[in-house]
């Protein structure tokens, strides 16, 4: 506070940043430094979920107060609240532990009784909860539960179809008024890929798995309308546990719903071809050469 936190309020009065914020995932700690400075905004980190509710003691109603915005960040718990109660399910990059397992089936139940998507349902929690805390906002650091970080299309890219919800079956109760009305299907413009997730965007990704190719595959991105890049600084120099790391967070760009095809460069051979191989699982189009890249359109239901 003695250091950093003088030179960003300096930089704030001078205009040369609009807002100062602290990111962590402790709410008691985000609590802390809201009582110690004044901050713009907070990012907690898996802190505020269907599971973790320690927040709603001290942090979130001191910003409700002060009126500073909170930025819900890792919504699912790094995992269980997106999967479920699921062998192998993660809770803050853990193996859950068994009592967290049962919380979860709990409100999965819960959920199911009211004919509400398990996703959906920790997705929209910490936005809705948020109007008891005198109007406090608390938007979600992505979009949805699987939209993240390749940001909008440089052209507006039509959809092929209606993607839409399950109907909640006759006499479950679950009816959602709006204005009066019944709502029983909602949908949305989208694109079902070709292993069943949706997208509601359409990119080409052009993919550099070797820092020597960054470059390049920044060029091709210039040249291809709409085409999103993602490069890395390493490549086959990482060994051991960081390249198996690097190769999964690489795979999922690639195999992610808003992508629709892949072309993949890089200086070294082996590591192009198993990140190919990787995402061909998804059975999207994707490539090392890109004369045999032919991006189709995924059809919707």
């Amino acid at each position: 506070m003695n250091g950093a936190y003088r030179a960003l309020l300096r930089l704030k009065s001078e205009g040369v940043v609009r807002a100062i914020g602290v990111g962590i995932k402790g709410a008691d700690v985000c609590a802390r430094f809201a009582r110690a400075g004044d901050f713009d905004y907070f990012m907690l980190a898996g802190g505020y979920t269907l599971l973790e509710h320690a927040a709603l003691d001290d942090f979130l109603p001191l910003c409700a107060k002060q009126k500073r915005a909170v930025i819900v960040a890792s919504p699912f718990n790094s995992g269980i609240l997106a999967t479920g109660a699921s062998a192998g399910a993660k809770y803050f990059y853990q193996p859950a532990p068994p009592e967290i397992l049962e919380r979860t089936r709990q409100l999965e139940a819960v959920c199911r009784a009211i004919a509400c998507r398990w996703r959906r349902g920790a997705a929209v929690h910490p936005r809705a909860s948020g109007r008891g805390l005198g109007g406090l906002r608390l938007p979600l650091a992505g979009r949805s539960g699987h939209e993240h970080g390749l940001g909008r299309a440089a052209d507006s890219r039509r959809a092929v179809g209606r993607v839409e919800s399950r109907t909640p079956a006759a006499g479950s109760g679950a009816r959602t008024a709006q204005r009066g009305r019944r709502m029983t299907s909602p949908a949305f413009d989208g694109f079902r890929r070709p292993d069943g997730v949706v997208g509601v965007r359409n990119h080409v990704l052009i993919l550099s798995v070797t820092g020597l190719t960054g470059p390049t595959a920044r060029r091709i991105g210039r040249a291809v309308p709409g085409a999103r890049v993602v490069t890395t600084p390493y490549g086959s120099g990482l060994v051991g546990a960081d390249a198996a790391l690097q190769r999964r967070a690489l795979t999922a760009f690639g195999a992610h719903p808003n992508v629709g095809a892949v072309l993949v460069i890089g200086a070294s051979p082996p590591l192009v071809d198993e990140v190919v191989a990787s995402i061909a699982l998804t059975a999207k189009p994707v490539s090392a050469d890109p004369r045999r890249l032919r991006p189709r359109r995924a059809h919707a239901d």
